[in-house]
């Protein structure tokens, strides 16, 4: 945890990761104002490691739109 000053002055707390290499799986914002990302670790997985669930999830996120 650590903060930012905005270009207004203003002072926002944020969190700071390390992680990579990452794809953005989902992003959004909501209708009572929250902004979320899902990130993907790229890394290798045996696929009969991966449930159906995951791969239609991930398939429907990662197809170019």
């Amino acid at each position: 945890m650590t903060q930012i000053f905005a270009e207004d002055g203003n002072l926002v707390g944020c969190t700071v990761l390390q992680a990579g290499p990452c794809v953005v799986v989902r992003a959004g914002q909501r209708k009572d104002g929250y902004d979320g990302t899902q990130l993907g670790l790229v890394e290798f997985v045996k696929p009969q490691r991966v449930t159906k669930a995951l791969t239609g999830h991930l398939r429907r996120r990662m197809s170019p739109r």
